[in-house]
């Protein structure tokens, strides 16, 4: 029987690194600009239809090329690649000396909802493109974006990680929605990045909290029985 590695699925923005860098806010502050200027509306209905499409679909943008045959890759160019990144992301040797542990017993992956050009750069500040094995993200060039929580898109990172059993799928997210759509979508291991200064989730929402994203290694060693190869 051919033994099958567990992986385990990271996701990219706030969970990589900390949310006090502030990129969600600077991301939905020109998401909000890109709205009101494609779209002709005022600020105020850009961010409530900005809110609304991502509730709704997990990414905003799925929302502009759904209702508004929005280019979502012109959409990236204005809103994710404007962002200063280099000014605000440091490189986090803590994190890739974890990461580098995890590589010698599982199969390391990214999952994330952005575009593959932010993805690379984010990887390349933080100084840990080298320790995961892939990436999956968000293809703003498809006709028909999908994006998490979408079951398509935890069936799409599966494959693309080449792993066939549910129960071998170890996740970690800081969004809530995004940890019930792989628990739903059968994920064994299903993990919510919550910082200390934030309320834990009621109810929660996987199978596990963690506080400290560095805190990875031992929460894993804790919770995932290794088993050896059947001969």
């Amino acid at each position: 029987m051919t033994f099958e590695k567990k992986v385990v699925f990271f996701d990219l923005d706030n969970c990589l690194y900390p949310k006090s860098y502030a990129i969600h806010d600077m991301m939905a502050s020109r998401i909000t600009a890109y709205f009101s200027d494609k779209l002709g509306v005022p600020q105020d209905e850009a961010e409530r239809l900005r809110e609304i499409y991502y509730r709704h679909y997990g990414i905003a943008i799925r929302g502009l090329v759904l209702h508004h045959q929005i280019d979502a890759v012109d959409y990236d160019k204005r809103v994710d690649q404007s962002l200063p990144l280099e000014k605000v992301i440091k490189r986090d040797d803590r994190l890739r000396d974890m990461l580098l542990e995890l590589r010698q017993k599982y199969k390391l992956w990214i999952f994330t909802n952005a575009y593959v050009v932010h993805a690379t750069r984010v990887l390349a500040l933080l100084g840990i493109a080298d320790c995961f094995h892939g990436v999956t993200y968000c293809d703003y060039d498809a006709k028909d974006l999908v994006a998490k929580p979408m079951p398509e898109m935890y069936a799409r990172v599966m494959e693309d990680a080449g792993v066939t059993k549910k129960e071998n799928c170890i996740f970690f997210d800081d969004s809530y929605g995004n940890i019930v759509g792989a628990r739903d979508f059968g994920w064994k291991y299903t993990i919510q990045l919550v910082e200390n200064d934030e309320p834990l989730p009621e109810p929660q929402a996987g199978s596990h909290v963690i506080r400290d994203i560095h805190d990875s290694k031992e929460l894993l060693d804790s919770i995932v029985e290794e088993k050896e190869p059947t001969i």
